[in-house]
């Protein structure tokens, strides 16, 4: 099957895209004609998943949230990893998907711009603090370090071949400087972090500690730090911090050992607090609905329990709806702003797949087939239309492009500013 697609780069130039895709049989199907005369029962609905970008790295990952940059991908080297010459500290990375320059039938790329850092990073996000003001241009990127700090880069100085001190600091936090600023609040790894929608100097982080925190960029070389509420019981190892997508002042945040716990930062307190009473799940990944303020999803990555729950605020006591197709432990989730029916899962059983919310069905595995290292992190794009990016254990960081064959969405152009800064 040829996958073939349209990419506007913010000119009236287009360039055409085609690369080969795989196919995912239809769960039960039969494959072939049995000669039974029976008629076959409908088969889900199956899409086909496109590798359109590669490099060999072992790296954390976000995608830029800007309309005019949602080319850029940034990496982190990540917590854990060793190279061949036992290297302790990491780089941060960007990448571009550009398909200006004609090759549009290679699918390796590499870096635009690097700098070093003192440690490597356990989480990335990316968020549009200071473009309103002006102030970056490109907004900031946080990164968690697996030493408790998080530093704040700035992505245009960075894109302008500025580099970062030796240590991860920056000495007067301008908006030329690589870092801008670096807080260490938390006394263990940094696993989670996420900028606020509604209001971008905001950025939640949850460590190993089992604390939570608050950061205030409103003077970006001087953040502020603040805790959402009070501890509770079940504050232990924070594995997810994620805003909520339609309400500005919740925030949920996941433990390892299962429970999520709902806060609110007007009351400063945690409003709820739930976990699955059937079943030992061990959370690793959550994430809210795009448009549904009270839905969220959690994965377990017991490998015992390797399931999806969909939960519903308005009656906590259990899960609405579990999706279960993965072998082991899930290691991230990714619910895709583009289109909100996607849900992207990736899990030690070396399986990458794309459901359909809506209905629970699979559409389709990123690269047609089970890997030998498992992909431990992934994200959908928040502006590109089904794309997403991957890294595995095995150094390979990716992006992929999927298709559904459905009539809602059979478009096969990718309508994004993919134009040189």
């Amino acid at each position: 099957i040829v996958f073939t697609g349209r990419v506007d780069v913010g000119t009236s130039e287009q360039v055409q895209i085609e690369c080969v895709a795989s196919t995912m049989a239809a769960p039960g199907g039969g494959g072939g004609g049995g000669g039974s005369g029976e008629q076959a029962a409908p088969a889900p609905r199956i899409g086909t998943a496109t590798r359109i970008r590669s490099a060999q790295r072992t790296s954390a990952l976000a995608w830029s949230p800007l309309a005019a940059h949602a080319q850029y991908l940034v990496t982190g080297t990540a917590a854990g990893t060793l190279d061949l010459s036992f290297n302790t500290s990491g780089v941060v990375e960007l990448y571009a998907l550009d398909f200006t320059d004609g090759d549009v039938h290679s699918t390796t790329f590499e870096p635009v711009a690097s700098a070093p850092t003192a440690s490597k990073f356990q989480s990335l996000a990316w968020g549009t603090t200071g473009v309103k003001d002006g102030k970056f241009s490109h907004g900031i990127v946080a990164g968690g370090l697996d030493d408790g700090t998080i530093c704040f880069f700035n992505p245009k100085s960075l894109l302008d071949g500025g580099v970062a001190a030796d240590d991860g600091s920056s000495s007067s936090g301008g908006s030329g400087d690589v870092v801008v600023a670096s807080a260490q609040h938390h006394q263990g790894g940094v696993q989670d972090l996420d900028f606020n929608a509604f209001d971008a100097r905001f950025v939640a982080s949850g460590g190993a500690d089992g604390k939570v925190f608050i950061y205030d960029l409103s003077d970006a070389a001087a953040p502020k730090v603040y805790t959402p509420g009070a501890a509770t019981s079940t504050l232990a190892d924070v594995t997810c911090v994620r805003w909520n997508c339609k309400v500005q002042h919740i925030l949920a945040t996941t433990v390892r050992s299962g429970t999520t716990v709902i806060w609110d930062l007007k009351a400063k307190k945690s409003v709820v607090s739930f976990s699955d009473k059937t079943k030992h799940t061990h959370c690793r990944a959550m994430a809210w609905h795009p448009l549904n303020a009270t839905q969220l999803v959690t994965a377990s990555e017991d490998d015992a329990e390797p399931v999806i729950q969909l939960w519903d605020l308005r009656n906590s006591t259990a899960p609405v709806r579990y999706l279960q197709s993965h072998k082991a432990g899930i290691s991230a989730l990714s619910w895709s702003h583009v289109d909100p029916s996607l849900l992207l899962s990736v899990a030690k059983d070396g399986h990458s797949l794309v459901w359909d919310v809506n209905s629970g069905d699979v559409l389709c595995e990123l690269d047609g087939k089970q890997r030998e290292g498992y992909n431990f992190t992934a994200a959908w794009s928040p502006l590109l239309p089904a794309v997403a990016a991957t890294c595995s254990v095995d150094a390979e960081l990716a992006v992929h492009a999927v298709q559904d064959p459905s009539a809602r969405r059979a478009a096969t152009t990718v309508h994004s500013d993919l134009g040189t800064l």
